[in-house]
């Protein structure tokens, strides 16, 4: 899998606003993502990603909201995600 997703929260420099990234993997349990750049995230923490249309809004696609608790995060800008 390999979709583009947006959320919002804090960077490695401690300024919030919106990152973007990527959905590895899905399983009915949780997501494992790629976010672009380092972000600060907690496990345990509620985040809300916006999953993005991969060829824009044309055809009347909109973003899908998907809210999960984070599970864990590595060096390597990895997240894993479960649903609750």
């Amino acid at each position: 899998m390999d979709r583009p997703v947006s959320f919002y929260c804090q960077d490695r420099d401690g300024r919030s606003g919106w990152h973007l990234g990527r959905i590895l993997d899905a399983s009915p349990g949780g997501l494992r993502i790629q976010s672009h750049g380092a972000v600060v995230l907690y496990r345990g923490q509620l985040l809300t990603l916006y999953c993005l249309p991969d060829d824009g809004f044309s055809r009347g696609q909109h973003p899908v909201r998907i809210r999960a608790r984070i599970a864990w995060q590595n060096r390597s800008r990895l997240f894993g995600m479960y649903f609750t």
